[in-house]
């Protein structure tokens, strides 16, 4: 996991040993059941001693077993902290990148944090608990319906001040992140390393030859920092925000942006209402895509292929074979491509991805009031939307001249403002973002005839019969996503 790119496209490894008769796409395999438990149920001193050291540090991670085949209770937490996977946050359990690997393998379910027990996937909180979890913050007493003491008339409380994009591969996801970070820039939400060291640390780092460099405008929810630095920020970052009367205490488009494969949840480390932003695409189309990315055209120069691969310069699995062995090992050295049902296991971490305790908490989040989803085949009429979507009144700090017209671009955070912006870089992230700019490039290198043939065989309506049965849930949340496309956007867009 620590070689993830900046883009956080995940990548492939060897492969496992054949797949299991599974319907459901999930069953883990309970030879290490009893290894998982130790882990689990052992004391929290012991396990950071064994772990800190070198020599056991990656067992947290790529060693570690999946959870057993034995029934689990479906008990989903409302805070991330309440997560199992929330145990990787703890430095003292190891280096980040083993961290990393540990919360990657529990936020699909399994890996040596997992609950054993129970199905513990994250859910968004209602409006109610958020509410008395901020004014708790704030040091505001809140009513048991949610609408608390100095509620607002202008909305400043429930307007969100943080916006996580939760990136699932091959959706999407890289043009929707480089508008991330344009919209960052615009929201002054750019980070100084004299200033903000802590959060500095904690985002993405850009390419010294990019106009933005050293500019560091996204908080990083995908690699290694995400452990090592951006949730001990998060933590500790406090956003400007209405006092609950309408009066703003500070810069009012000053913002925080995360973005990354791990983003859903970090809203809970966040002192201000915070808001998701992702995009979803047919599951098959998903599954089709990313192999034909990494297996095919070896992207992002062939991270994640074993030596042998290297070797014969050849990944040699079909389509099929690359998700059951996602599905089926491990995560790790032999696993880095992850679960085949990714899309729920993003949008609902810490639960088996193939359980319908996770596939109805992935749908309680989608239907959040704090949550836009895109569609891919729509992705232009999605933008355009999301750029419409408005955010309380404008009332807090709204001033006059430049200071009114950055108020007002607040107002519709993921829309570009040339006032504010300036058209030389509007112009600038108009196109870098638009649907017509490559992102990978790798997307449009050429195959080799052999590959050709390969991606045509894939294609093939009984290999996509297979690939669907290995992702029912997601096929499931697709379903739903597409069926309140539309009545998402005549909703209220509210933190959370």
């Amino acid at each position: 996991m620590s070689t993830l790119d900046e883009e956080s496209a995940p990548l492939v490894a060897a492969s496992a040993a054949g797949a299991r008769d599974d319907r459901c796409g999930s069953r883990r395999r309970a030879r290490a059941a009893a290894a998982a438990v130790l882990m689990v149920l052992g004391t929290l001193a012991a396990t950071a001693s064994s772990v800190g050291s070198p020599e056991n540090a990656p067992s947290l991670g790529a060693a570690s077993a999946k959870p057993p085949e034995a029934p689990r209770t479906c008990a989903p937490v409302t805070h991330l902290r309440q997560s199992p996977c929330a145990r990787a946050f703890d430095s003292a359990l190891g280096e980040p990148r083993v961290r990393l690997e540990a919360y990657a393998a529990c936020a699909t379910g399994g890996g040596a944090l997992a609950d054993v027990s129970s199905d513990r996937p994250y859910v968004v909180p209602d409006r109610p608990e958020s509410r008395a979890r901020y004014d708790r913050n704030r040091g505001r007493g809140s009513d048991a319906d949610g609408a608390g003491d100095g509620a607002s008339a202008d909305g400043s409380r429930d307007a969100p001040r943080a916006f996580a994009f939760v990136h699932i591969p091959k959706s999407g996801g890289s043009t929707l992140a480089t508008r991330w970070t344009f919209l960052a820039r615009q929201s002054d939400a750019c980070v100084d390393e004299e200033k903000r060291p802590a959060l500095h640390a904690g985002s993405f780092e850009l390419n010294a030859k990019h106009p933005f460099s050293p500019k560091r405008c996204v908080v990083d929810a995908s690699t290694d920092r995400f452990l090592a630095a951006a949730v001990p920020a998060l933590a500790a970052e406090a956003l400007p925000t209405g006092d609950g009367n309408g009066t703003g205490t500070a810069n009012a488009r000053t913002s925080l942006w995360i973005k990354g494969e791990f983003a859903m949840g970090t809203c809970d480390l966040v002192d201000a209402p915070c808001a998701y932003v992702t995009a979803v695409r047919d599951p098959v189309e998903r599954l089709l895509s990313h192999w034909r990315y990494i297996c095919l055209l070896g992207a992002e120069n062939r991270r994640g292929w074993p030596e042998a691969w290297r070797a014969n310069r050849k990944c040699p699995l079909d389509a099929v074979s690359f998700w059951e062995a996602g599905r089926d090992s491990p995560w790790g050295a032999d696993n880095a491509q992850g679960h085949p049902e990714s899309l729920v296991a993003r949008l609902a971490p810490g639960g088996d991805p193939g359980s319908t305790c996770a596939l109805e908490a992935a749908k309680k989040n989608l239907a959040a009031r704090c949550v836009r989803f895109l569609l891919l085949d729509r992705m232009d009429d999605g933008v355009e939307r999301l750029a419409n979507v408005a955010t309380g009144t404008g009332a807090e700090g709204a001033g006059t001249g430049r200071d009114a017209n950055a108020s007002a671009a607040a107002l519709r955070p993921f829309a570009f403002s040339a006032s504010v912006m300036g058209r030389r870089w509007l112009r600038v992230a108009s196109r870098r973002s638009g649907p017509d700019f490559i992102v990978n490039a790798a997307a449009v290198v050429a195959m080799t005839p052999e590959n050709e043939a390969r991606w045509e065989a894939a294609n093939a309506p009984e290999t996509r019969r297979r690939l669907a049965a290995l992702v029912p849930n997601s096929r499931a949340l697709f379903a739903f996503a597409t069926a309140r496309y539309e009545e998402q956007w005549d909703e209220p867009f509210e933190g959370c």
